[in-house]
């Protein structure tokens, strides 16, 4: 029980758990409490993309509003590759963060313990559920700042505030991209989308990351766009 206190003490004040100083080696350490934080919060599950993320796909294609026979086979940025996601667009605390597509929540929860305001959106019930029952851990722990776990299509949410989008977008139709460029059309300029697929549209690749991901043992390459910048006469 006195294990389990001093526990929740550290990961609801994470300052306590290391030495308070700048540099590389500080930064190190706070990304692999991060880590830590996001396995026990996920019940030493962090790193297994197929835990408690099954669902009937026909069901979520259903809702998406796609045919049968899209395909939907999940997988995972894994929580390294992630935080190597955030390093490499300069995400700073603070800052609006969505994941179009979050399933499980993990990416979600990862960008709230580095400090960000973020939102995850999924469509299938089942995964969106996984994402609030770490939601209510995080709660448990005493963990803030808390994420946002918003279940539909994020083809009709309003994201346009986001400084950060994130979309693992390795399976997702091209009509389904469309719908989202549209409405990335009105991001600030400074919004950086960090997506598998470009979107097409008023948007240029400013840069690309390197992530570890489920489904490969070799890192995965994400784009990160911005909308194209309107030279002046």
């Amino acid at each position: 029980m006195l294990f389990l206190a001093i526990l929740q003490v550290l990961l609801a004040n994470p300052l306590l758990a290391s030495e308070d100083c700048d540099g590389p080696g500080n930064e190190h350490l706070e990304l692999s409490r991060h880590l830590d934080q996001l396995d026990i919060i996920y019940e030493g599950q962090s790193d297994n993309a197929s835990w408690m993320s099954a669902i009937d796909d026909s069901t979520t294609n259903e809702l998406l509003g796609l045919a049968a026979s899209s395909d939907l086979t999940y997988g995972e940025i894994l929580p390294e590759g992630f935080l190597s996601i955030l390093q490499c667009v300069g995400a700073r605390a603070g800052e609006r963060f969505f994941d179009l597509g979050s399933g499980t929540g993990k990416t979600v929860v990862l960008a709230s313990l580095h400090g960000l305001n973020s939102t995850g959106i999924e469509v299938a019930p089942s995964r969106w559920q996984t994402s609030c029952r770490g939601l209510q851990k995080m709660k448990s722990l005493g963990i803030r700042p808390l994420p946002t776990f918003v279940r539909g299509s994020f083809a009709n949410v309003d994201f346009k505030d986001a400084n950060i989008i994130f979309m693992n977008s390795v399976t997702f139709p091209e009509e389904l991209l469309e719908q989202v460029a549209k409405i990335a059309e009105c991001l600030n300029p400074s919004a950086k989308i960090v997506t598998a697929k470009t979107l097409l549209g008023p948007f240029e690749v400013i840069d690309t990351c390197l992530a570890k991901v489920s489904w490969s043992g070799s890192p995965f390459e994400y784009f990160v766009q911005q909308l194209q910048q309107v030279q002046s006469a």
